[in-house]
């Protein structure tokens, strides 16, 4: 069973590597909905491979980070803010823009303070 998730998990980052990357990227910046949703699934499943919450983007936690001092994305604040920085030139307020505040840890700390 493991050998079989990190023979898609190879096979998922290959891909995204060789065709995303490239080809998909610039067509999902264009607006291509096909390219558009690839890249956003890739998104939220890196965001579950470095421990975060599902249905979540990587974008999204990293915004939670630099902006309200959530749980670091990158292990540090200096990373998030730098990476934070580096989105903001190809996309201003991209992490502003993706915080998705019906997952993830702001979402998690509101259930346990209703409940």
């Amino acid at each position: 069973m493991v050998v079989a998730v990190l023979l898609v998990a190879s096979v998922t980052s290959a891909f995204m590597l060789l065709v995303a990357f490239p080809f998909g990227v610039p067509l999902a910046a264009r607006g291509s909905p096909y390219w558009f949703n690839v890249w956003l699934g890739f998104d939220k499943f890196a965001n579950i491979v470095r421990g975060g919450y599902d249905g979540e983007t990587v974008s999204s936690a990293l915004g939670k980070s630099v902006i309200f001092r959530c749980e670091p994305v990158f292990f540090s604040r200096k990373i998030d803010v730098t990476v934070s920085w580096l989105l903001h030139q190809v996309d201003p307020n991209h992490c502003r823009k993706a915080i998705d505040w019906d997952v993830g840890e702001q979402f998690v700390m509101s259930e346990r303070i209703a409940a």
